[in-house]
């Protein structure tokens, strides 16, 4: 410490191991540091309050959207989920061939005709609206894939009568038989196919 520090501080200087306060010209301890031992009385901490510290930047608060803009995306969210409702409920508008389906096809030796055919099958409408009758494609194909023999029936034809000019109800089962000549001995695999009805020219 220099000379014009000791005259700022009047003299007094601290002692850096045990911290006592004395005169640099005279030696003379003018402060001792108070020490707490192991056999001194804990100290007296009655009277002090702590404030806590208040946080230095606010809460974050989530942006919240104008009362116009959430009106206007819950009309967005009720237009969409009308128009997924819509999309899945709506009634079919597909062509008898897309909604017309086969089932139960069986084609065996006529009881009654020699040299013949009895294909039993039955139709169904699968749409929640009337269809019109569809025409049937009846095919016979050899162990090849071959076609041996083929033919087209409109409904007039495998119907005995048209029993709705509206055409077939939603949800309906309608029976079907026809007699056919047998194509051959070839003619090992069938398959019957729904097909849209022929528009005719008139």
């Amino acid at each position: 410490m220099n000379d014009k520090q000791l005259r700022t501080a009047a003299g007094q200087v601290r002692c850096g191991e045990c911290l006592q306060v004395f005169d640099a010209g005279t030696g003379e301890v003018g402060f001792i540091a108070p020490r707490i031992g192991s056999d001194d009385p804990e100290p007296d901490f009655t009277g002090i309050t702590v404030t806590p510290m208040e946080a230095a930047d606010p809460p974050a608060l989530e942006p919240t959207l104008p009362a116009s803009l959430k009106l206007l995306g819950l009309i967005l969210l009720l237009a969409l989920g009308g128009q997924v409702a819509w999309h899945n409920l709506r009634p079919a508008t597909s062509s008898s061939a897309d909604t017309v389906t086969i089932k139960q096809l069986i084609v065996r030796q006529h009881p009654d005709l020699e040299n013949a055919l009895q294909l039993d099958s039955v139709l169904i409408n699968n749409s929640v609206d009337n269809q019109p009758y569809p025409d049937l494609l009846l095919r016979f194909d050899t162990r090849y894939g071959e076609a041996t023999a083929q033919r087209r029936f409109v409904a007039g034809e495998y119907l005995p009568y048209i029993p709705d000019a509206a055409g077939m109800a939603p949800r309906t089962r309608v029976q079907i038989s026809l007699s056919l000549i047998n194509p051959g001995a070839r003619a090992v695999n069938y398959a019957l196919t729904v097909v849209p009805a022929a528009v005719s020219e008139n």
